[in-house]
């Protein structure tokens, strides 16, 4: 017969032990099996090298299903242990694996340029019977590193107190622009900086202004990027010594050579004529 509407539906006994252990292990708080995902993804590096870029999980006894790692959401490289080889790699411009020493933990990209910018994100995925999933993501960021050091310039290198100076800061170009700090004095002054556009590059340019103080001053311009570059350029400013005014007047040299010159000629006469 018939059971009615609205009875009780008895689970398979086959799947009674499934539906238990899951019970178990949820209320227990260990049902995911994957603890501690963590990245480990450069911030900034080089175009041209080559980047690892590393999945760390604890999977705590359970299988791994699948490893993917997608920059922004597009998908690029998946790891399957159970399909052989386990490895699949998908076209992406700016990005190219080397499958040869990639693996569940490790991704390395060859050849990085500007395009390989963004962020990566690595999808862990346990095994049955939960298939617990965990995602993590981190940014990268590809430069081109300024060759060579930052320029300074001024109008002179003397200066009187009191007096308004400009000094500029060129760095090299670069992509993105560099950071400028300025010192004065050992101490971080406060600058304009501008960035221009040069084929495709960048160029940072700043301009520290001043009133002179006496002494001198001692200035450094520090252009940097990240971790891989730091460019320091320093100069010298000096003060004017004031010129005492002479009491026999601009022109004193030769006119005391003439009245020296007269002097001796009076006395000459002076003796002859005795």
């Amino acid at each position: 017969c018939l059971e009615p509407l609205g009875g009780n539906v008895t689970p398979a006994p086959t799947m009674l032990p499934w539906i238990q252990i899951i019970l178990v292990l949820y209320f227990r708080g260990d049902a995911s099996g994957l603890r501690g995902l963590r990245l480990v993804i450069p911030e900034a590096v080089r175009s041209g090298e080559m980047v690892r870029l590393a999945c760390n999980y604890d999977l705590e006894g359970a299988f791994l299903y699948s490893i993917k790692w997608y920059r922004e959401d597009e998908e690029f490289y998946r790891y399957l242990p159970k399909e052989a080889p386990p490895t699949r790699v998908f076209p992406l411009p700016g990005v190219h694996v080397d499958v040869s020493t990639s693996d569940d933990r490790i991704v390395t990209l060859l050849n990085v340029d500007r395009r390989s910018t963004g962020t990566f994100k690595c999808e862990v995925s346990a095994d049955a019977p939960l298939f617990h999933t965990e995602i993590q993501s981190a940014a990268l960021r590809v430069v081109d590193v300024p060759v060579g050091e930052p320029e300074i310039a001024t109008d002179k290198l003397r200066y009187a107190s009191g007096e308004q100076i400009q000094v500029n800061c060129t760095a090299p170009p670069s992509h993105p622009a560099v950071n400028i700090t300025w010192y004065l004095n050992n101490h971080q002054e406060k600058a304009e900086y501008t960035v221009a556009s040069l084929g495709g590059l960048e160029q940072a340019l700043s301009v520290l202004s001043l009133e002179a103080d006496t002494g001198k001053l001692s200035l450094r311009c520090e252009a940097t990027m990240y971790h891989l570059y730091h460019g320091v350029r320093e100069l010298e400013l000096w003060q004017d010594s004031p010129r005492p005014a002479s009491v026999l007047g601009p022109s004193h040299s030769g006119e005391t050579r003439q009245t020296s010159g007269l002097l001796i000629l009076l006395s000459m006469m002076l003796v002859a004529a005795r």
